[in-house]
């Protein structure tokens, strides 16, 4: 458990700049929920509002940085094809304090691919991303390539409101966070490696996102353990700052079924700064007749100290069996900056531990230092 709870995967999405009054992932993102590669707009977004300007300020106006977006720092252009690079590295350090400490880098996530665009706007596209996969520490016997694909899809806007798409990208649920180590990603199977050959209907306007995505799995698994079924989300603006949403997922295999609600709030209490939660129930019923129901809570504040840095505290409870008495609380604050655009630095402090009616656990302390780049 421990080792899925700090190895897991890492993605990029970013709901909690709604500090910044951007409700929708659309306004930034191909996908409508957030994550893969951003659009132009997200591009200058990230380049001028996002990022520490101090280091360009007495070269470039903000109108300049906006131009020099685009892919390799190029100029913006209406292009067919649009290439896009990520890559995330985490310097992960465990047992801090104790004798049997241990450190290792580990590249978590190396993508490249690309938006085409056949009519030169974002009505009709393709989104193309292939990356590396590191051998997962719990399953260090696997021999699944290191190289696969993260998503491949065609999207297509009807109009403002309507969006259609199809082929293989994340599920729709819950927040999407970077965090993909927190309990509402790992224990709920929506890390970036989770991703499923799927449709999905959006449907946006000044009030709601509402999405309805039916999927059959990642068609490169195995047929008996790849999972399929419907999961659907809605968010509501109570006002320009403030998001309810919930979720509704069901799917099964060969070998269980399982169905997962939560509900969650994205709320800006300042120009960039944010308080986000979710709490969620996972019911999870084995074709042998047991059945297990576990819940999750996340809070996340995100305040911003200066331009482009960002002070975080993380809360996340987890109740494995909601018939036993046992819990594990994680918490921990973190730095996060951004020095210019195309450039994240995050350093995390975790503090973990496992409760149960028969013991209490030591206080596990964990340093996670991120680099996070992107072309």
């Amino acid at each position: 458990m421990l080792a899925m709870i700090f190895f897991a995967q890492y993605s990029a999405a970013y709901p909690n700049y709604i500090g910044f009054s951007y409700q929708s992932c659309l306004t930034c993102h191909y996908n409508p929920f957030g994550n893969g590669p951003l659009t132009d707009y997200g591009r200058a977004v990230s380049a001028t509002a996002i990022s520490d300007d101090k280091w360009s300020k007495p070269y470039l106006t903000k109108e300049e940085l906006s131009e020099i977006s685009g892919f390799m720092l190029g100029k913006v252009k209406n292009d067919y094809v649009k290439p896009h690079a990520n890559y995330r590295g985490l310097y992960l350090k465990t047992g801090l304090g104790e004798e049997t400490t241990e450190a290792r880098w580990i590249n978590m996530m190396a993508n490249v691919g690309a938006v085409i665009r056949p009519t030169k706007n974002d009505n009709l596209f393709g989104v193309i991303s292939i990356g590396y996969a590191p051998t997962p520490v719990n399953n260090s016997d696997s021999d699944e390539s290191n190289y696969r694909s993260r998503e491949h899809y065609i999207g297509y806007r009807l109009n403002k409101n309507h969006g259609f798409y199809a082929g293989m990208m994340d599920k729709v649920f819950g927040l999407r966070i970077p965090d993909h180590n927190s309990f509402s990603r790992t224990l709920t199977e929506l890390t970036m490696n989770d991703g499923a050959h799927s449709l999905l209907y959006h449907f946006t306007n000044q009030s709601f996102d509402i999405g309805v995505q039916y999927f059959i799995g990642n068609l490169e698994q195995e047929d008996d353990i790849r999972p399929s079924g419907i999961t659907g989300q809605i968010e509501y603006s109570l006002n320009n700052m403030n998001r309810l949403g919930a979720s509704l997922l069901t799917q099964s295999n060969s070998y269980y079924s399982k169905t997962m609600y939560s509900a969650h709030l994205r709320s800006g209490i300042d120009k960039g700064s944010s308080i986000m939660a979710e709490l969620g129930m996972i019911s999870k019923e084995f074709t042998s007749g047991r059945s297990v129901d576990s819940t999750y809570l996340f809070l996340q504040n995100h305040m911003l100290l200066s331009k482009g840095l960002f002070s975080i505290l993380t809360f996340e409870y987890y109740k494995p069996d909601s018939e036993v008495e046992n819990k594990i609380i994680k918490i921990g604050p973190a730095i996060q900056y951004f020095p210019f655009n195309g450039v994240e630095l995050r350093a995390d402090v975790y503090n973990l531990k496992s409760i149960s009616s028969e013991n209490y656990s030591d206080d596990t302390w964990t340093f996670a230092g991120q680099v996070h780049l992107w072309l």
